[in-house]
């Protein structure tokens, strides 16, 4: 029994197979509660507590086997059951720096310390959409379908990335975190020094940052508490960009001077 779990995840809001949900009030706080020291981990098939298509990040960074059981299955072990509680039940930078040396030393990382000779500057697309449930039965009870390209997206990021490209060379790299591997996206923001993206669930890649590493985020009118208090917490220099659109001159200025004075 005690290579098993019973997980049942309590948060405030959201599913776990949005990817924003999956690493703040999943990934991280079950590997605070040690699951990740048992052979499986069960839970639920329900749109409360599925990890869809995640439970293969799950299974490859915890290394454990990931069982989802129909409610009646699930319930016939109810005595067993540990509850995991979300994001905000564990902000503090202790909980986060041990989480984000776990992930490094899963994938062989050594942390970053320290800048490089040359800023490396990451710009984050909107990729194609996906489907993240792939029971079928859930994924047609699903009615929250908020993933893809159709969401929000720098409105020139085209413009932004030509440009950078032609400014920065070898020290620019832009990316549609859909299309890699969960290791290739840590290490992607472990090496970043500037990170520019559009407000959305890739943010939750900010656990992996350095400390002192910028964050232009666009706002896209969205914001979401637990991103800022990620940065906050793993003192990111987080500048925050009212609207869709992201001034190219000025973004040149800024990763030449460092200033953090919005426009």
């Amino acid at each position: 029994m005690d290579d098993v779990a019973y997980a049942v995840n309590r948060r405030s809001y959201g599913s776990l197979f949005h990817y924003a949900h999956f690493m703040c009030d999943c990934l991280f706080p079950e590997f605070l509660h040690g699951l990740q020291t048992r052979r499986t981990v069960v839970r639920e098939k329900s749109l409360k507590q599925t990890l869809g298509k995640f439970a293969l990040i799950y299974e490859e960074v915890m290394q454990t086997t990931c069982v989802e059981l129909c409610t009646v299955e699930f319930q016939k072990h109810s005595k067993n059951y540990q509850i995991i509680q979300g994001f905000k039940a564990h902000r503090d930078l202790g909980s986060m720096l041990s989480f984000r040396a776990f992930v490094f030393q899963r994938f062989g990382f050594v942390e970053r310390l320290g800048p490089t000779s040359h800023k490396s500057v990451l710009l984050i697309k909107r990729g194609c959409r996906q489907d993240l449930i792939s029971d079928k039965r859930l994924a047609a009870q699903n009615k929250n379908v908020t993933c893809g390209r159709e969401r929000r997206e720098i409105a020139n990021v085209c413009e932004i990335e030509d440009k950078l490209s032609q400014a920065l060379g070898d020290s620019f790299r832009a990316a549609c975190l859909e299309e890699l591997l969960f290791k290739e996206q840590v290490s992607l923001f472990m090496w970043a020094d500037v990170v520019v993206l559009a407000h959305g669930a890739a943010m939750a890649n900010l656990f992996f940052c350095r400390a002192g590493t910028s964050v232009l985020e666009v706002l896209c009118d969205k914001s979401y508490q637990d991103f800022n208090t990620i940065c906050e917490v793993l003192q990111l220099k987080h500048l925050k960009i009212k609207g869709f659109h992201l001034d190219v001159a000025w973004l040149l200025e800024f990763l030449s001077t460092g200033s953090v004075v919005a426009f």
